[in-house]
């Protein structure tokens, strides 16, 4: 649910990019319009090997555990109060481990506590979950089969420690 009033002038992209930061979907630019694709589970639709990826190959880069955020201040507009409140989220198992390492964050639209108390919880997660993130360049051919959005497979014979897919000479 998003409850917000435009009533100001705002760049078009800013305010989509606002209004698709309360759910799981990402808008992006294409063929001369703005369209959005949503964060959900689904199969991969293309694999990506050494084979169809440039000479640099796959970089691995993630976050120090130690490093992220065990204490989430999320930021609602609070109708009874009319103002801005704040919601504190903790993940005591992680605060175990690491200690105290607080963020406070804004949440668009988010009008009571209960979604703003979901907001915390959802990012906790993902950052304690999705620490590590794969950048890597692709070949032209193997660059206009994939849109944004889409999920992929990566098959990296670095990691896999195997390689399992080449192209045929």
């Amino acid at each position: 649910a998003i409850n917000v009033n435009i009533t100001q002038q705002s760049e078009a992209f800013n305010l989509i990019n606002n209004i698709c930061s309360t759910m799981r979907v990402m808008p992006f630019y294409a063929a001369g319009s703005i369209s959005i694709s949503g964060d959900k589970p689904s199969d991969p639709v293309y694999l990506f090997t050494l084979a169809n990826v440039t000479e640099a190959g796959f970089t691995y880069s993630g976050s120090s555990l130690k490093t992220r955020h065990t204490v989430i201040n999320v930021g609602y507009f609070d109708l009874d109060s009319r103002e801005i409140d704040y919601e504190t989220v903790e993940d005591s198992a992680a605060i175990a481990k690491y200690g105290q390492v607080v963020k406070t964050i804004k949440s668009y639209g988010c009008t009571s506590r209960g979604m703003a108390s979901r907001m915390g919880k959802w990012f906790l997660y993902n950052e304690q979950k999705s620490g590590e993130s794969c950048t890597f360049q692709v070949t032209a051919e193997s660059g206009t089969l994939v849109r944004c959005g889409q999920i992929i497979s990566i098959s990296d014979p670095v990691k896999a420690g195997l390689r399992r897919g080449g192209k045929i000479a």
